[in-house]
């Protein structure tokens, strides 16, 4: 995309949207997204304000948790102050828990043994994949599935007409 004007309707087209950028300020507005939206922002500060709008079927999903059993934040970082925590704190604590046994950060490209590393060390160290959170809100699985069907079935709807 070359501006971001045109992020909207790309955003019709997609069943499912991944924000990370860093950015001085927000992307979009509410009233931007259309309806039938699943964005993911892993952005730092949000690009994206979090909404779960039923009605309308826009999800804006929190980026990357992970559950660290026991773990006691003293920051509120938008999405509540309990076990999980953002991926990039996550990995931190592994590869301290890990000390340079057998953990790489993650930098630049992904190393894929160094993922299934990560994966395998996720028991060792007490970590869990994190819920879907729309930040302090927890989300249903069966509310993202529901918004990707709603927009399958407007998109048959669209072809039909278009057929007739």
């Amino acid at each position: 995309l070359q501006r971001p004007d045109q992020i909207p309707s790309a955003l019709v087209e997609c069943d499912f949207c991944i924000c990370t950028t860093s950015n001085l300020a927000r992307i979009l507005a509410p009233d931007e997204l259309p309806e039938n939206t699943i964005v993911l922002d892993d952005s730092r500060p949000e690009a994206i304000p979090r909404i779960y709008d039923k009605g309308r079927g826009i999800l804006v999903l929190e980026g990357g948790l992970l559950k660290i059993r026991g773990v006691r934040m003293s920051y509120d970082f938008g999405f509540g102050n309990h076990e999980e925590v953002f991926g990039c704190l996550g990995e931190a604590y592994m590869l301290a828990c890990d000390g340079g046994k057998t953990l790489a950060p993650t930098v630049g490209d992904v190393d894929i043994d160094n993922f299934r590393n990560m994966l395998a060390a996720r028991e060792r160290h007490g970590v869990e994949t994190g819920q879907f959170r729309s930040g302090p809100a927890f989300v249903d699985t069966s509310d993202i599935a529901r918004i990707i069907r709603k927009k399958h079935l407007r998109e048959l709807e669209v072809n039909e007409i278009e057929q007739a």
